[in-house]
């Protein structure tokens, strides 16, 4: 079962829109009981997938962010002479 609305941003991450959706919906466990180990896979209800999709946008905001922040601190750094402020690459 494919969600069309999952096809852009599966493109945009460059993976297929079936991933993304399984990756949202469920997630893997690991159990061990007596000396062995068994992954399971537990289908998330609707207010779990809600929370796994916030997350997610939630750590891709965060990281484009914090790219963005580097890459200015970087042109910055590069365009003065001074003193910076951050990670002095230049």
């Amino acid at each position: 079962m494919c969600v069309p609305v999952l096809e852009f941003p599966a493109y945009l991450l460059g993976i297929q829109t079936d991933l993304l959706q399984n990756k949202i919906t469920s997630r893997k466990m690991d159990s061990k009981w007596g000396g062995k180990s068994e992954v399971i896979e537990v289908t998330l209800n609707v207010e779990q997938a809600e929370f796994t999709r916030d997350a997610l946008a939630k750590a891709l905001y965060s990281r484009m962010f914090d790219f963005l922040v580097e890459v200015r601190v970087v042109w910055v750094c590069s365009t003065k002479s001074g003193n910076c402020i951050g990670n002095n690459m230049a």
